[in-house]
């Protein structure tokens, strides 16, 4: 044996004859391409697995013309959230498995000119395709741009009427359950803190409770208090301080994601208001929080792991041509009842 080998990796010339076919079909195996035998397939996989063969990504690119690279794109103000841990987890496993590397892009996120960032990004880095979460997915110029540029991308996100490809929850349905579930404890009298007016998920999430109220006869005006936050625990707090102010105490809170109802139950604490004998509050999205919270908290739980790796297949699928030009998959979420919620108090 030759001593100057025994360190040297493999290349697509040692899988070929290893395999028994042609360079070219080793070729299309690794870069996904279609029409490949199940048989053929599994031959050159075994190679590639038995050499321990890793393509090169910049010579697998030039003959593509293709990068490899898909970007996660977010907005800066959760950077450092479970929900983009989450996502980042989900997408790199599927693209460890289909050959693509990951470029994970925080953007920040303002209406007039995230557009004109996300093209500077693009002509920059040029990915083959993008994920992108919200409210950057909810943005219609960030669609156009993408659109016009000829850019394949999935939302992880309803992304409004401009997206044909995106990965969700029904958002609306899952707040109207979580509400139905505090009326049928016998609570009649709400608050809701809203999301971030330009996140389509968190405008849903309020359809649904409302929705909850109005088939319960109950008259919105009279019943429910609205206070704006903009899906931080800071914002939280901020608008149940306001909610206090007002002097009309609800016998529930519902906040439109776990951050803001974490907020909600430190403020009430602060102001000696019992949890959850004196006031239910629920949050939404079941993130790590929300078990960390005093008591722990009632949520909506969207399994955001599993729906990150299902647009990663997709727009990987969207990428080798195998996904219909419309793609919409609906994930099913989960009411996780804890200690933060429970019957209101007799008058």
């Amino acid at each position: 044996m030759n001593r100057n080998n025994i360190n040297k990796p493999a290349t697509i010339t040692d899988v070929a004859r290893h395999a028994g076919v042609s360079i070219k079909t080793v070729s299309r195996v690794v870069n996904k391409e279609p029409n490949v035998s199940q048989a053929t397939l599994d031959k050159v996989q075994t190679a590639i697995e038995s050499l321990n063969y890793r393509p090169n990504m910049s010579a697998r690119g030039l003959a593509a013309q293709r990068s490899f690279l898909i970007t996660i794109l977010y907005d800066t103000y959760l950077a450092h959230s479970s929900y983009t841990s989450n996502v980042q987890l989900g997408v790199l496993k599927h693209c460890n498995q289909a050959g693509y590397e990951v470029l994970i892009h925080p953007i920040e996120y303002d209406k007039a000119t995230v557009s004109k960032r996300l093209e500077q990004h693009l002509k920059r880095t040029r990915p083959d395709g993008l994920i992108i979460t919200p409210p950057v997915a909810d943005a219609q110029n960030v669609h156009q741009v993408l659109n016009e540029l000829g850019t394949p991308y999935v939302c992880l996100s309803p992304g409004g009427p401009q997206a044909d490809n995106f990965v969700s929850i029904d958002d609306e349905k899952a707040a109207q359950d979580l509400c139905e579930y505090l009326l049928a404890l016998g609570h009649s009298q709400f608050a809701v803190i809203v999301g971030h007016p330009d996140h389509i998920a968190m405008s849903a999430r309020e359809k649904g409770i409302k929705k909850a109220m109005r088939a319960a006869g109950l008259p919105l005006g009279k019943h429910l208090q609205k206070i704006q936050g903009k899906n931080t625990f800071h914002s939280g707090v901020e608008a149940t301080e306001k909610l206090l102010t007002q002097g009309n105490l609800p016998t529930a809170i519902i906040a439109c994601n776990d951050e803001m109802a974490a907020g909600a139950i430190h403020v009430l604490h602060q102001h000696n208001i019992d949890v959850p004998s004196d006031v239910s509050v629920c949050g939404f999205d079941d993130a790590p929080i929300a078990e960390h919270t005093w008591p722990q908290l009632t949520t909506i739980r969207q399994p955001v792991h599993q729906m990150a790796f299902h647009a990663a297949e997709l727009l990987v699928e969207k990428l080798a041509g195998n996904a219909s030009p419309k793609s919409r998959i609906e994930f099913s979420s989960e009411l996780i009842i804890r200690a933060s919620s429970c019957a209101p108090k007799g008058p």
